[in-house]
């Protein structure tokens, strides 16, 4: 089961709406995948579908286009490619193991490109460690060079996760400062947002580039900006060399995670 799908984060937000784990911990892919084989079949595993189906499949679109294909009003047409197309390359980078091709086009003006985009157009989320209180969420192209924190002014702004809800994070670290028990996963969460706070405070948006590159966390992103590239194809050039480096050994570092549990 391919734990980056919605099913299984919502799968998540479900169990702690039950109350059979912590709202806001954080959850590797083998963590999700252990939670999703110990409670199908339960009403959580039927309460997810229901939320799935109603927030993120549009069924009577599909029952329409379905419909007008078997009539005839809607034509299929197929066609055979060497590459793959815009689309697929983007599905493929996410989900399958495409070391060759991303290799071939490495250095391609299009594979660069088209990475530009796709990370520009991601959504961000951003928390202030400084004031403890202001995040801000936005494409990644609308953020300034210099991003700052829009009630202190601080550039010490932590990179959320992907689903990582800032106001969790943010509560987190006000726990951290009123000296209140954390969990060892909550302490990690801080510490790990600090050093993409430290990233950002000294490159900016650069650093949050970097850091929503699938496979690129904070110590590899500051050796990547640490070469202080001088465009930004070098830097695109580098940064997708690192994502292939992590696809070409994902499966070392989920199984050490899983052996660190």
């Amino acid at each position: 089961m391919n734990t980056r799908f919605s099913y299984t984060y919502n799968f998540k937000f479900i169990a702690e709406r039950f109350g059979v784990i912590r709202r806001g911990r954080s959850i590797g892919s083998e963590g999700l995948s252990r939670i999703y084989n110990r409670y199908k079949n339960t009403p959580i595993f039927k309460e997810t579908l229901q939320e799935v189906y109603t927030s993120k499949l549009d069924l009577e679109s599909v029952k329409e286009i379905v419909t007008k294909i078997n009539i005839n009003r809607v034509d299929i047409k197929k066609y055979i490619s060497v590459q793959p197309s815009p689309l697929a390359k983007h599905i493929l980078e996410a989900y399958a193991d495409i070391d060759d091709i991303l290799v071939k086009e490495a250095g391609s003006e299009e594979q660069l490109n088209y990475m530009r985009k796709s990370i520009h157009a991601r959504k961000i989320n951003v928390a202030c460690m400084n004031c403890r209180f202001w995040s801000y969420e936005d494409r990644l192209w609308k953020f300034s060079e210099k991003p700052v924190c829009g009630n202190c002014g601080s550039g010490l702004l932590a990179v959320m996760e992907y689903n990582k809800d800032p106001k969790i994070f943010l509560n987190m670290l006000e726990r951290h400062y009123n000296n209140e028990e954390l969990l060892p996963e909550e302490r990690e969460s801080i510490t790990k947002g600090r050093k993409t706070a430290d990233l950002v405070l000294s490159y900016g948006r650069r650093a949050i580039e970097a850091l929503s590159v699938h496979g690129v966390g904070p110590v590899t992103a500051y050796q990547i900006l640490s070469r202080m590239q001088q465009d930004e194809k070098t830097l695109y050039s580098d940064l997708l060399k690192a994502k292939i480096q992590y696809m070409r050994t994902r499966q070392y570092w989920a199984e050490r995670s899983e052996r660190m549990k």
